[in-house]
C-alpha cells in the first residue's frame, strides 16, 4: 500500500538517493550470520536501489538466494517473501515512530532464523521533499533495543535479533 511517506521516498530515489551502498560494510558480518544460522535465503528489507548487489556483488560468496524489498523502488515493491535471514540496514530510522512497532512485527514475521538491523541514531544530512529530516525516528540504542525486543516477542518469532547502532551512516 502506497502511503504519502513512500511517495516522499520515491521522490528521493528519483533524485538519485538511497542506492543501497550503506550495506556494503556489513557484508562480512552478514556472511558470518549466514554461516552461524545455516541460512539459505536472505531478504534485504529496505534495499534501496539494490546497487549493493547489482553493481558491487555484495552477496558474492554468501551461497544463498537473496531477495530484495523496498516499497519506494519500482521492481522491489512486491510482497516480501519469508527468508531464513532478514537484513535491514539504515532503514528503521526512516520509518515514522508510530509505525516502527508494526514494521518490526512484519520483519520478524518474515525472518525464520535471524534479523540483522543497523540503525542510525542521529539526524541525517538528507531532507525529505516536505522538509522533514530523512531520519524520522531518532532514538538512543536503549529505545531501539526495547522496541525491537517487544516486536520480536509479540511476533512469537524464533528468529534471533542482531542489532548495531551507529551515530552516523
Amino acid at each position: 500500500m502506497k502511503t504519502p511517506l513512500i511517495g516522499q521516498y520515491e521522490a528521493m530515489h528519483d533524485k538519485g538517493h538511497f542506492a543501497g551502498l550503506s550495506s556494503l560494510p556489513y557484508a562480512g558480518r552478514i556472511k558470518e550470520l549466514i554461516d552461524e544460522y545455516g541460512a539459505r535465503t536472505i531478504l534485504d528489507y529496505g534495499c534501496g536501489k539494490g546497487h549493493q548487489y547489482s553493481r558491487h556483488d555484495m552477496s558474492a560468496g554468501w551461497g544463498v538466494t537473496v531477495s530484495l524489498y523496498d516499497p519506494a523502488v519500482p521492481g522491489f515493491t512486491g510482497k516480501p517473501r519469508k527468508a531464513d535471514g532478514v537484513v535491514c540496514i539504515d532503514v528503521m530510522e526512516h520509518i515514522e515512530k508510530k509505525d516502527v512497532p508494526a514494521v518490526l512485527h512484519k520483519i520478524f514475521g518474515l525472518a525464520g532464523k535471524f534479523a540483522f538491523f543497523v540503525i542510525c541514531t542521529r539526524a541525517s544530512k538528507k531532507m525529505l521533499p516536505d522538509g522533514r529530516n530523512c531520519h524520522l525516528t531518532i532514538e538512543p540504542p536503549s529505545w531501539w533495543g526495547g522496541v525491537i525486543t517487544e516486536a520480536m516477542d509479540r511476533s512469537k518469532s524464533d528468529a534471533q535479533m542482531i542489532a548495531i547502532y551507529r551515530e552516523g551512516l
